[in-house]
């Protein structure tokens, strides 16, 4: 089942066993395409471990299957920021802020791109 096997990627992550992670991630994700968090979860693998290209593919996934994901959109924006892509991460954050207008994290790096 998708659940079981997103929970069992959330365990496997937590302990840092990343092969595992990714694979009931996977797992999770073909069992229930719609579901946002696998696709979510796989970006922040794939961000930690420096693949930063399969990062913004998953959280761009996630973003098809909900748009209005405050995780996904925040991250992608970060790392759009992090590779200078300036435009590009000031729309994923000021699309956080219409969904979320106090979140602090998204106010900082558009205000950072200001300075």
């Amino acid at each position: 089942k998708a659940l079981v096997a997103e929970n069992l990627g959330y365990l496997y992550a937590k302990e840092r066993v990343w092969p595992r992670a990714i694979s009931r991630y996977e797992l999770s994700a073909r069992l229930a395409p719609q579901r946002p968090g696998p696709y979510n979860n796989l970006g922040n693998i794939y961000y930690s471990l420096g693949d930063f290209d399969k990062a913004a593919s998953y959280w761009e996934q996630s973003l098809v299957q909900e748009p209005r994901q405050l995780d996904a959109r925040l991250n992608l924006g970060k790392l759009l920021y992090e590779r200078g892509k300036l435009k590009e991460s000031a729309f994923h954050l000021q699309k956080v802020l219409e969904i979320s207008p106090h979140n602090e994290k998204a106010r900082v790096l558009l205000k950072k791109m200001v300075e």
